[in-house]
């Protein structure tokens, strides 16, 4: 057997090993939790998946807000067609199926409030989670995704311009805190869609 015959049957052999080891690496992973699943559809929701049609591209149809805590993230995701929903990384959820009037009203005055700031976010294409001890906000327009990360201790001590928006925030998490003990799911199967 020549060089050249014996250099295209180890390239053959390597590039079906690099199959057999992707095809087996794909299959073991560790598939997404359900955290990452919500986290995910809520980026990527549209408006007209959620039944509002702003006429304005910039105008924000959603609004989201994460927490970076020690071992954990709180994600609080908000529409402007009033649903509210808080996931928790360790697998927690709450939302409402139909919301009260108070829950409505406090997510469609955090879109309403996000609407404000939008044009001091920057316009991004990838998500990170928030680090430990900091907020990241994401706002959702049919334009694209806007989002800002900060630390939270300046967010509280009001040495930030969007404060006001993280306080909008925690009062649909307050809301929402109120229906914990009825509506709250370990398992991580809510909701369905936005």
């Amino acid at each position: 057997m020549d060089a050249n015959a014996i250099l295209q049957t180890t390239l053959v052999i390597l590039i079906l090993l690099g199959v057999i080891f992707n095809n087996s690496y794909s299959r073991h992973k560790t598939p997404a939790t359900p955290y990452e699943d919500l986290r995910t559809q809520a980026l990527g929701t549209d408006a007209l998946s959620i039944s509002t049609d702003p006429t304005d591209p910039a105008t924000p149809f959603g609004a989201i807000m994460e927490i970076g805590f020690p071992g954990t993230v709180v994600t609080l995701v908000t529409f402007n067609s009033g649903k509210a929903a808080l996931h928790f990384s360790n697998g927690e959820n709450v939302t409402a199926d139909q919301p009260p009037t108070a829950l409505r009203e406090a997510a469609l005055a955090f879109v309403q409030k996000a609407n404000v700031y939008v044009a001091m976010l920057q316009r991004v294409d990838t998500f990170p989670l928030p680090r430990k001890g900091s907020v990241r906000f994401y706002v959702l327009t049919q334009g694209g995704i806007y989002s800002a990360e900060l630390p939270e201790k300046y967010l509280q001590e009001s040495a930030s311009t969007l404060t006001e928006l993280y306080e909008y925030g925690h009062n649909v998490i307050y809301q929402l805190g109120k229906l914990k003990h009825s509506r709250i799911n370990p398992s991580g199967n809510s909701p369905e869609s936005y």
